[in-house]
């Protein structure tokens, strides 16, 4: 129960059922107390009546005025309070009389029994006390006993798995804070749930009111579960080695710190070399140049990394290395025909103007797209002559790079063009007699604009061509389309028909007759109508040579396969040497599979079957003096480790698989280019 109000005294109009003049008199004494001081006024009372009446019985008192205790109140709602009426005679003595209590407003107060006032609702009312034709009022205000509960802040926002103990305010109608209890509750416990000393626990994603309720008044705060942040992001790639021009989608998965995936959450790619390997807002990367590069996906404050290659799916590889068969350089052609290089650069093989070896792809300085990239090697096996690259243009320009010409340059070949030459350079090393003495050199042929042979000996090929075949202009010859060299040269016209002329160590070049009993002519470079035609028995589509054999490839599939023959000669003294003695008639070989295309290395020709290789290995026969070199065995066929084989470089091992990838032979096979 509130504590009573300090008595006060307030004078009230007269009762209209009376014409005696009233004093109300305020009294906020307690129950017990005013029990007390009713039995001591009465005990005085009585005795003043006794005394008045000198022992003997009067006439009571004329009543002139109620008193209410209290006049005027405030209290709350479902409250009880205690009101009371005393009555007062002429001489102003107080009498307690009985009287009968009537409320304004029985909805906001109600006066139950001898004077107990009770609460019901918020607002104003009037308690009237009635005795004997006089009246008395009591002033009555109803209110909350708390007027403000606020949870603070209104708005928050929480985590899944977290808590927070929540502010409670309670206020009452003059603003004073006050202390209380509440009890709390949520819209939605399985999204936010909140204990009994408001402590609030984030449960899932989702939105909730949470309340708090004290003495009938509630207080309410909106609270948001947000999404954990992420905590790392993970990427995903098909595959991480990518060719130049290729274009694939990555994709990020956002994860929490619990590990489970945001779903929708933003990224942002980024790439840390957009110049090798570009990435879009959507996570799609393109490869550029052949480089590595880190690739960023940025969620809030976590991040993911993945690293990506760059490489070159070439269309043509050629690996050389030092005559021990190490350290090696790749140079190649990517589908565009540009030639990128990497690998042992201490003769400036990889074409770049420096000696700075690495083991990613660069592109060759200066050289233009390419249609055949070429290289020559020694005639021995093992080693390697010059490391030195040639790329052939289009229109039929030669450009080099590597020990020969570290910075690059252009060879002058007057017209060159090519159409398909398998090696068009010479390999063979000779010694030739000269007006000079004894020369030491290579020489090696290209095609003419006309389908001429255009070749360089010795010491001549770094000053330029020193001979040059020249037809007849008026005369009609079959253009040559494929030089297959080896000793001796052969060459394939574009009809098929296939010739061949050799070297020697006394002549620069020889060649048979239009019979064979003419004896060799040497001396001048071959021409149609001056190399050995070879007599097959359909037209060849392809040409490999290895050693002193040539092997040509039929349109029927069927493989022919001659070799030249050598006579041992002195010239009295310690001096020994070999001289050409003619070609022997083509002969079949066993073909176990219908062969695509040939490719040699110096002891063996082998043959692209079906994805499958087929080698023949060069056996050398002896005939008193007369020497075959490199008769065809029997075919078997080359392990591969495996691979599906499109094409195949011998002398390197170099083999590209049926998807256009390059590999390097071995146990097992390793993917080129090789990383450093």
């Amino acid at each position: 129960m509130p504590s009573s109000p300090p008595p006060s005294v307030l004078s009230a109009a007269p009762d209209p059922a009376s014409n005696r003049r009233t004093w109300i008199i305020m009294d906020g004494m307690s129950r017990r107390q005013r029990k007390v001081v009713v039995r001591l006024l009465g005990a005085l009372l009585f005795s003043y009546f006794l005394c008045a009446c000198g022992g003997g019985e009067k006439d009571a008192p004329s009543l002139v005025a109620l008193h209410p205790s209290p006049s005027a109140f405030t209290f709350a709602v479902d409250d009880r309070f205690e009101v009371r009426a005393l009555a007062e005679d002429e001489a102003g003595r107080r009498v307690e009389v009985e009287v009968e209590w009537a409320t304004s407003a029985p909805e906001i107060v109600e006066v139950e029994g001898a004077g107990t006032a009770v609460g019901r609702a918020p607002g104003e009312a009037t308690l009237t006390a009635r005795h004997d034709g006089l009246r008395a009022e009591i002033a009555v205000r109803v209110v909350r006993r708390v007027d403000e509960v606020r949870i603070v802040p209104a708005e928050l926002r929480i985590l899944p798995g977290d808590s927070l103990e929540l502010q409670l305010v309670v206020r009452d109608p003059a603003g004073a804070v006050l202390s209380r209890s509440a009890a709390w509750s949520s819209s939605d416990d399985a999204v936010a749930r909140v204990d009994e000393e408001g402590v609030l626990y984030g449960e899932k994603v989702g939105e909730v009111e949470i309340r708090a309720e004290v003495e009938g008044i509630v207080g309410s705060a909106q609270v948001v579960v947000e999404p954990l942040p992420a905590h790392h992001v993970e990427i995903l790639s098909p595959r991480t080695r990518l060719e130049v021009g290729e274009t694939i989608e990555l994709r990020a998965i956002v994860r929490n710190r619990e590990g489970d995936e945001i779903e929708d959450a933003p990224v942002v790619w980024k790439s840390a070399s957009p110049l090798a390997i570009s990435v879009d807002e959507e996570g799609r990367v393109t490869v550029l140049r052949p480089a590595d590069a880190e690739i960023l996906a940025i969620s809030g404050e976590a991040e993911g990394r993945i690293r990506l290659e760059g490489r070159i799916r070439y269309q043509k590889l050629l690996k050389l290395t030092d005559s021990a068969g190490n350290d090696p350089t790749y140079c190649g052609l990517d589908p565009e025909g540009i030639a990128f290089c990497h690998g042992d650069n201490s003769l400036g093989q990889l074409g770049d103007g420096s000696r700075r070896s690495t083991g990613l792809p660069i592109r060759v300085k200066d050289a233009p797209p390419f249609v055949d990239l070429v290289a020559p090697r020694a005639q021995t096996k093992g080693t390697v002559s010059w490391r030195t690259f040639h790329g052939i243009t289009a229109d039929g320009r030669v450009f080099r790079w590597g020990e020969e010409a570290p910075e690059g340059n252009w060879l002058d070949l007057d017209h060159a063009v090519v159409a398909r030459i398998d090696r068009p350079w010479k390999d063979g090393r000779w010694v030739g007699k000269t007006k000079k003495g004894p020369a030491e050199g290579w020489a090696y042929c290209d095609l003419t604009d006309r389908g001429a042979a255009l070749c360089h000996f010795g010491q001549a090929v770094r000053e330029g061509p020193s001979l040059e075949s020249r037809p007849d202009p008026e005369a009609q010859y079959a253009r040559i389309v494929q030089i297959s060299a080896a000793r001796p040269f052969c060459w394939r016209y574009e009809n098929g028909e296939v010739s061949c002329w050799s070297m020697t160590e006394e002549e620069a070049s020889c060649w048979m007759g239009e019979h064979p009993e003419d004896p060799p002519v040497c001396g001048r470079l071959p021409f149609r109508g001056m190399g050995v035609p070879i007599p097959l028995p359909e037209p060849a589509v392809d040409l490999a040579a290895a050693g002193h054999s040539t092997c040509a490839l039929l349109q029927s599939g069927a493989l022919h396969c001659w070799q030249h023959v050598y006579e041992l000669l002195s010239d009295g003294l310690i001096h020994k040497y070999w001289r050409f003695r003619g070609i022997s008639a083509p002969q079949p070989a066993q073909v176990p599979a219908p062969i695509s295309r040939l490719v040699s290395d110096y002891e063996r020709i082998c043959g692209i079957a079906e994805e499958r290789v087929f080698c023949w290995d060069l056996a050398i026969t002896t005939h008193g003096d007369l020497h075959d070199f490199g008769w065809i065995g029997d075919p078997y066929e080359l392990d591969t480790g495996g691979l599906r084989v499109s094409d195949l470089e011998l002398y390197s091992g170099l083999v590209r698989d049926a998807e256009g990838h390059f590999w390097e032979l071995g146990e097992p096979p390793t993917p080129i280019p090789a990383q450093p």
